[in-house]
């Protein structure tokens, strides 16, 4: 048990910088001017497609799914797919990745939430410690908490990104609930195929093959749209899955913010974006109550 714990948490902190990865591959695709319209309904296909490939090569013979479990794998590709990259996506074109991607993460605290209020689990005292870190670092990297506190606040949000970002976590959190609850017992590339088919079922029909290829469609873009779909989609999604099955979603969820750091570090480099020191406080304070959580003996 403990073996498979460990496995759990090291996969996810891998999937985590993969997925850190992504944020700023999506910003890069929009400054060589390849629009979301296009992102989001092509990698969500390369990422079907991968899935499609390594499931028939390396289990075919999972492939069948228990018909009780159509309906929630449905669900996963439409609201835990779909949904999260139509929202998250479009966050994107609007916010600084490093502030997307960290209301991405608020969906620790809607998983703790529904452990707390809905299922009416006993939660141990670290638990509450560690999200507290984790809402305090929140409040600081988006400048919530100087305002707060000065009543001044140098951290400019529009709105509109925000709300988009905080949707897609509560997709995100419902993406993760959905595998610990639902999807038990199916392998995690058969599930990323099922539900990344789905997905790109419906965003093709949101957006309209016009539009999905209305861009200057290079070599180049198009290479980047597949390694991007492949190896910061696809391969992180399978360690995220894989995760869930071992250390549940919540655990899952709070490992999974030290994208945070990463993104913000690959941001600076990559796109020059800057952030406050009370940002990097904030991320510092993330991290503190992701290991606090994962010290946690259970």
């Amino acid at each position: 048990m403990k073996h498979d714990k460990t496995l759990g948490a090291i996969a996810m902190i891998l999937g985590a910088i993969l997925y850190a990865s992504l944020s700023i591959g999506i910003r890069l695709l929009y400054a060589q001017g390849v629009p979301e319209s296009s992102v989001t309904p092509i990698f969500t296909i390369v990422v079907a497609l991968s899935a499609t490939i390594w499931s028939i090569v390396f289990h075919r013979d999972a492939l069948a799914v228990p018909r009780v479990q159509w309906f929630p794998l449905l669900f996963q590709g439409l609201i835990g797919v779909a949904a999260m990259n139509f929202l998250y996506y479009k966050a994107l074109e609007i916010l600084p990745a490093s502030i997307a991607i960290m209301l991405l993460f608020l969906n620790p605290v809607f998983i703790f939430i529904f452990h707390w209020v809905v299922e009416r689990k006993k939660q141990p005292i670290k638990r509450f410690v560690a999200l507290g870190l984790v809402i305090l670092g929140l409040l600081a990297i988006s400048g919530i908490l100087t305002e707060f506190i000065t009543g001044t606040n140098s951290i400019e949000l529009p709105l509109y990104g925000v709300v988009l970002a905080t949707s897609a976590s509560l997709c995100y959190g419902f993406m993760q609930l959905n595998v610990e609850r639902r999807l038990g017992g199916i392998k995690p590339a058969v599930i990323a195929m099922y539900s990344s088919s789905a997905a790109s079922f419906v965003l093709v029909l949101i957006y309209g093959p016009n539009n999905i290829m209305n861009f200057n469609i290079t070599t180049e873009s198009i290479l980047s749209l597949t390694l991007l779909g492949v190896f910061t989609g696809l391969a992180p999604l399978l360690l995220i899955y894989f995760a869930l099955t071992k250390i549940g979603a919540f655990t899952t969820s709070m490992i999974g913010t030290i994208e945070l750091p990463v993104t913000a570090l690959l941001g600076y480099i990559f796109l020059s974006e800057q952030l406050l020191s009370v940002q990097w406080i904030g991320m510092i304070s993330i991290l503190i109550g992701v290991v606090l959580v994962q010290s946690q003996k259970k």
